[in-house]
């Protein structure tokens, strides 16, 4: 890999020389701040890679800087390595915390960093797409009725079930009758707790939107939680009527 825009925000002088002229030997196009001021002005003109951040700096450090980047969504998925003598585990937890995909400790053993980098940005580089290639994205299916009792859900978990065999990707079945829906009765799972405790199973929570699944070595229906939604990908053995 090479070409990739890589930020570098140090205060020290010589320090920025030294990994600035080590990346560009390695083919990276390096944008150089001092401060995380003048590094968000960089980032605002032009969204870098990478960056590679100290921690302790004037105007804005490391932290706030991780911190602002991650909550931009424009940068909210750019990798960044922060650099710090601070070697006390408080003090690599709070870079993790800020947002920090890696914490490498000074002196810097440029070797190891480079490493580091080049690892990072494959791993970024391959959730991105492709310029030109299609784009994978999911699809929904809807299932639509007049009036009850037509066989909307048969459908609809039939299906569900159909193309988790047939696929490697997840699956999701959403029932949005949240008052008589029935889609979780069909594929023979119980709700881990209720929506209206001591109603079971009468209650609302019967409605597939109410919880979700996920499979479990012990059970092929899976161990259902509450979190809203409810995936077709569990039940292995197809429907249960």
């Amino acid at each position: 890999m090479a070409g990739e825009r890589i930020l570098f925000v140090d205060d020290e002088d010589s320090i920025r020389k030294l990994v600035g002229t080590y990346l560009q030997r390695h083919g990276y196009t390096v944008g150089l701040a001092a401060d995380g001021l003048q590094a968000l002005q960089l980032v605002r003109d032009q969204v870098p890679d990478l960056v590679i951040t100290d921690v302790n700096m004037p105007n804005i450090g490391g932290l706030e800087l991780a911190q602002r980047l991650r909550s931009n969504h424009k940068t909210a998925r750019v990798p960044i390595i922060m650099l710090s003598a601070l070697k006390r585990p408080d003090d690599i937890l709070a870079g993790y915390a800020e947002g920090a995909d890696e914490y490498i400790p000074k002196p810097i053993e440029l070797s190891i960093l480079g490493v580091k980098v080049e690892t990072l940005l494959r791993r970024s580089g391959a959730a991105q797409p492709v310029p030109g290639a299609a784009s994978k994205r999911g699809r929904v299916t809807l299932f639509m009725h007049g009036k009850g009792g037509v066989g909307t859900t048969t459908l609809a978990v039939n299906t569900a079930v159909a193309l988790t065999a047939g696929s490697a990707t997840s699956v999701a079945l959403l029932d949005l009758n949240l008052e008589f829906g029935n889609a979780a009765l069909f594929m023979n799972v119980r709700p881990a707790t209720c929506a209206r405790p001591g109603r079971w199973p009468t209650c609302p929570s019967w409605a597939a939107a109410e919880w979700m699944t996920r499979p479990s070595r012990n059970s092929s229906a899976g161990t259902p939680t509450t979190c809203g939604w409810w995936s077709a990908a569990t039940s292995r053995n197809g429907p249960s009527w």
